[in-house]
Formats: C-alpha cells, sequence, structure tokens
C-alpha cells in the first residue's frame, strides 16, 4: 500500500473516531440537561419570544428592531411595538434593565399576553404613551428569533438555494440517467438539498401566511415535524456529499455515519413526542444538526485532496484547505462557546446557512459543464422574467380592484381568478412572442449554433462526397473551435498499406466496431460517454490529441471515424453530442444516396459501353 493510501485510511479513522466521541458526547450533555431539568414543568414545552430587540441606553430602554414575520401578519395579530419606542413598564411593573425583559419574555407560556406601556415619539418629536399589548410567540429552531435582518435574509437565501437546486437537477439528470447506480451519491447530493431547501422555504411560507399565529398547539406541532426533517434531511445530504467526495467507492464508508444519524434521530423523536421536553433541548439538538453536517464536510474534502493530489492544482488544495478551515472554525464554536459572546449563536447560523450550500455546489461543479448548461440556464432565466411580469400584472390588477371591490364578499375568489387570468395571458403572449423574445438571448454561440443547424439543412445538397466531408470538417471546426478535427475513411486506405500505416487502420477499424457495435461514442470524459474500449485500444485513444471519437456508417466498405480533439473554450457537453449526432446522420444519409447515384452512373455507363 503507497504511503498516499496510508494517509487516506489513518483521516478516514480519525473521522470514524469523531463519529464516535460526537455520540458519546450527546448522550453525556442530553444526560446532564435533563438532571438540570428533573424539577421543571414539563408543560412549558418551548420558550417565549416577544419577538423584538430591546437595546439599554441612557435615555432608557429602546425597541431597536422588530421581527419582520410579524409583519406580514393581519393588523389585529401584529404586535404593535415600533422602532423607537421607549420602555416604561409591563403588566404595571417599571422596567429599568434590558435582562429583565427578556426573562420576563422568554421564561413564560407562548400564547401569553402582555401589556407594554411606551413612550413613541410623534411627528413633532413629543413623546407620546402608548399601551400596545404584545402576545408571546414560541422562539424557532433552526431560526433566528432575536435579529428579524437574519430571518428576512434567511428566506431570499432558501429559495434562492432551492431554485439553485433545481437547475442543477435540471442540467444533471441527463448525465446521470444512463448510469444511476455509478452516480448515486451525486443524484443523493442534490436530491437531498432539493428537499432539504423546499422544506425550509415551506415552513417559512407556513409561518408568513399562516392566519393566527397565536395558536400555539397547532404551530409546535408543525415545529416538531420540522425539526425531525430538517435533521433526517441534513444528515442524509451531509452523508451523500461525504460518500461522494471521499472517493469511496463502497457505501460501507458511509455506515458508521449512517448509525450515528440513526442514533440522533431517534434520540431526537424521543425528546420531542415521548418525553415532550423540547424546551431544554431544543439548542442541543440544533447544535448536534451543525455539528453532524460540518464533520462530515471536514473530512469529505480532506479525503478528497488526498485522494486527488497529483490531479489538483495549487489553487484547488488552497480553496479546500480554506473551506475545510472555515467550516473548522464553526465547528469548535459549537463544540466549545459555551462562554463566547462574540459572535453570538445567530451571526454564525447565518454563516452556517451560506456555507451549507457549498456541498452542491462542490459536488456538482465539475459535472455541470458536460451538461445542457446553456439550454437550461437560458430558459430559466425566461421563466423568471415570464413570472415577474405575470406577479407585477397581478399585484396591479389587485390594487385597482381593491378601490372597486372594497366591500366585496368574493374579493378573495376575484383576486384568485385574477391571479390565474394572469397566468394565462403572460403565457400566451410569451408563446404567441416567442421568436422575438429569443432575439434578446442571442449570444455569440447562439451565432454559431444557427451556422451549423443551417449547414445541416444544406447537406442533403451536396452531390459530391469530397467536397462533404471537406466542409464537414471546417463548419466543425469553426464550430468547436478544436485543436484538431480528423476524418478517417476506411474507402481511403488502400488495401496493400504496409507496416505502421497498416496497423493504424487496423486498430482504427477496430476502435470503429467497438463503438458501433455498442451505439455509443468515446470521450476522454466520462460523464457524457462512460463507455471504455478495450485496453489497447482505450491507452492509444488517451495518448492521442483526439477528445472525441464517433463513428459514421455509410456502407461495409464505406465508413469512417470523426475524431476530434480538445475545444478552444470549455468542454464537450450533451448539446456537442446532439450536433456531432444529427451532423453524423444527415452524412450517412447524404452520402448513401451519393454512393447509389454514383454506381448507378456506372452501370448506366458500362451498360452503353
Amino acid at each position: 500500500m503507497t504511503k498516499k493510501k496510508w494517509v487516506w485510511f489513518a483521516v478516514l479513522g480519525v473521522f470514524y473516531l469523531a463519529l464516535l466521541l460526537m455520540g458519546y458526547t450527546f448522550f453525556k450533555n442530553k444526560q446532564v440537561i435533563s438532571l438540570l431539568h428533573q424539577g421543571d414543568q414539563v408543560e412549558a414545552v418551548f420558550e417565549g419570544n416577544d419577538w423584538i430587540t430591546w437595546e439599554e441606553r441612557e435615555a432608557g430602554i429602546f425597541a431597536e428592531s422588530v421581527h419582520p414575520l410579524l409583519s406580514y401578519k393581519a393588523i389585529e395579530q401584529v404586535n404593535d411595538i415600533r422602532v423607537g419606542d421607549r420602555l416604561k413598564e409591563i403588566d404595571g411593573e417599571p422596567i429599568r434593565k434590558v435582562g429583565v425583559v427578556d426573562k420576563i419574555t422568554q421564561s413564560a407560556l407562548p400564547n401569553r399576553t402582555f401589556v407594554f406601556e411606551v413612550e413613541r415619539p410623534n411627528n413633532i418629536q413629543i413623546m407620546q404613551e402608548k399601551r400596545p399589548y404584545v402576545i408571546n410567540g414560541f422562539r424557532l429552531a433552526f431560526s433566528f428569533n432575536d435579529n428579524g435582518v437574519y430571518w428576512t435574509i434567511s428566506l431570499w437565501i432558501i429559495a434562492g438555494s432551492a431554485f439553485l437546486a433545481i437547475v442543477i437537477f435540471a442540467i444533471l439528470l441527463p448525465l446521470v440517467r444512463s448510469n444511476l447506480y455509478g452516480n448515486g451519491s451525486l443524484i443523493g447530493v442534490v436530491t437531498f438539498a432539493i428537499l432539504f431547501y423546499l422544506l425550509q422555504f415551506g415552513r417559512h411560507l407556513y409561518l408568513l401566511l399562516r392566519e393566527d399565529f397565536t395558536k400555539f398547539s397547532t404551530v409546535l406541532a408543525s415545529e416538531k415535524l420540522f425539526i425531525i426533517g430538517y435533521a433526517i434531511l441534513l444528515f442524509l445530504y451531509a452523508v451523500s456529499y461525504f460518500q461522494f467526495k471521499s472517493e469511496g467507492k463502497s457505501i460501507l464508508f458511509s455506515i458508521p455515519s449512517t448509525l450515528l444519524g440513526v442514533f440522533f434521530i431517534y434520540h431526537f423523536y424521543d425528546i420531542i413526542y415521548v418525553e415532550n421536553q423540547l424546551k431544554f433541548y431544543h439548542d442541543l439538538i440544533e447544535q448536534y444538526c451543525y455539528i453532524f453536517f460540518f464533520v462530515h464536510l471536514v473530512a469529505g474534502v480532506f479525503l478528497h485532496v488526498l485522494a486527488t493530489w497529483e490531479q489538483k492544482s495549487l489553487r484547488q488544495v488552497a480553496a479546500a484547505i480554506v473551506i475545510a478551515f472555515i467550516s473548522s472554525v464553526m465547528l469548535g464554536y459549537y463544540l466549545f462557546n459555551p462562554g463566547f459572546s462574540f459572535p453570538n449563536q445567530e451571526d454564525v447560523l447565518a454563516a452556517y446557512q451560506l456555507i451549507l450550500v457549498f456541498p452542491l455546489v462542490n459536488a456538482t461543479f465539475f459535472q455541470l459543464q458536460f451538461g445542457k448548461v446553456r439550454l437550461v440556464v437560458t430558459t430559466t432565466f425566461q421563466y423568471i422574467i415570464f413570472f415577474v411580469f405575470t406577479i407585477s400584472l397581478y399585484v396591479l390588477i389587485t390594487q385597482v380592484s381593491g378601490y372597486v371591490l372594497t366591500n366585496n364578499s368574493f374579493r378573495k375568489e376575484l383576486e384568485f381568478l385574477t391571479l390565474l387570468g394572469s397566468i394565462i395571458l403572460m403565457r400566451w403572449v410569451y408563446i404567441s412572442n416567442q421568436s422575438k423574445f429569443s432575439r434578446y438571448f442571442t449570444t455569440s454561440q447562439r451565432e454559431k449554433d444557427r451556422n451549423i443547424k443551417s449547414f445541416i439543412a444544406q447537406i442533403p445538397r451536396y452531390t459530391s462526397s469530397k467536397a462533404l466531408r471537406k466542409d464537414l470538417v471546417e463548419q466543425l471546426n469553426d464550430y468547436f473551435e478544436a485543436e484538431t478535427v480528423h476524418l478517417w475513411w476506411k474507402s481511403d486506405s488502400p488495401m496493400d498499406t504496409e507496416g505502421a500505416e497498416k496497423r493504424y487502420n487496423e486498430k482504427q477499424e477496430r476502435i470503429y466496431r467497438q463503438l458501433t457495435v455498442n451505439n455509443t461514442v468515446w470521450s476522454k470524459n466520462k460523464e457524457i460517454a462512460p463507455f471504455r474500449l478495450e485496453e489497447e485500444l482505450e491507452n492509444l485513444v488517451l495518448r492521442s490529441a483526439y477528445t472525441l471519437v464517433s463513428p459514421i456508417t455509410v456502407s461495409e466498405e464505406s465508413y469512417a471515424l470523426l475524431m476530434l480533439g480538445k475545444k478552444k473554450r470549455g468542454v464537450y457537453n450533451l448539446a456537442d453530442l446532439e450536433i456531432i449526432s444529427q451532423l453524423a446522420q444527415q452524412t450517412q444519409l447524404t452520402l448513401n444516396i451519393i454512393m447509389l447515384n454514383t454506381r448507378e452512373k456506372e452501370l448506366i455507363q458500362a451498360k452503353y459501353e
């Protein structure tokens, strides 16, 4: 076993020990918390939250920010505290310290109503007394409860990440469906990322659109389901990424991770549903979900770097080390942070949400270049514009109808019909003018596509096989800007060749036979063409300047190999294979017709003579 392999297995062993230590520390921490809260009321299953950030100044206690979740609710459900209000009393008791406010609101059960007495400056800066009612909410897990700005930003991060994951899945699906088993871990990364982000996005929408946020029991039930679902999908996402990046060919490498994940989920379920003590353990659950993710992220990155050290550039190694270092620092925060005041937990959670998308991008970045990236991205961009125009039209119509149908009892139904009508109208406009809209998405590559398709359409007009073969090579050279394009024809090979030329032709024929028998093409990049030739021929093509080889069949005596070198920009992808396939098929048909016409002329000439 090589020295590099020993190091790889040593790091893997340390990772397994870390998993074991993680499970042990979780169990010990759970026992400590259980002893601390033996005499507490189990009914207080979640602490309260007034959704306001209070700041202590010389002039008093002021409302620094109000959680944006409340601003989406109907006016009668909104906390009437505003930014800049100065707090005087809670339920008739004078308040002098911010810590007292937090203690009162967090120790109270959710759904508890408080009367806050505040002073609010009016338009001429005179303080007026207000007595708003504050209904306590419950502290959300895996969310931002003190910093409302973070909560708003996280919604956009989650929505953007879910959209990105869906686009990546659309690009990768044609690549991986021919070898689902071999790409299982990659499919897992993308699939679990989509489900993970959609779960969070659905939870955000649920909290925003729920009409009565104060009904604690139903919201808590959904929060419990969310925590279990969040943990399961995060664990699956992390394990899939580790399996993909660790270069482990066997699923056995991930068995310890799977066992630890099952151990955690069992205890999470026991805490949430059996013991019904989520109030005391929600920080512990949140903490170990993050630790599980970061451990697998760091281990996957390090094992990947070790396994592919010779193939990595200095820039790639440095980038991997940086992300591993950042993740290790955040992992250390969750392991050793009890006394830290800066950064606070919500700052770290914000950074964590940004890093969470890294496994998705990192696992798919290399493979994406082989898919139909340009087609998917362009189509996606067009649909985004279509969506924005549809929503804008809907908002405009509802604003107008708001004045016209103020007292109409069917206003909600009419707004829904308006939205439906807006979608149908904008879709009709888009389909009717699709060719006009496509001009605004024209690029130099699109111009090349137009030229190559025009050439494909003109191929049947050729009457000379020599001219067609010459133009075919030139068009491919212009389209791909390849280092070299070569067309080897069997019919051009003399029967009496000797030495190296004869051996070369024999090997080309063998390559052609293997490709036609398997109905495929050969590519250095197995992502678009996983087929491999016999060892001798595989090594021969790998040492050549060619990146892609495609067979062309005219007859049993006349066939060819189309061999293309490296592209000037990027790599050959699925869209390129479609172009090459169309060229090959049209060339085969046309050359076949030319050959038949030539034979017919020869027969007529022979009969005439």
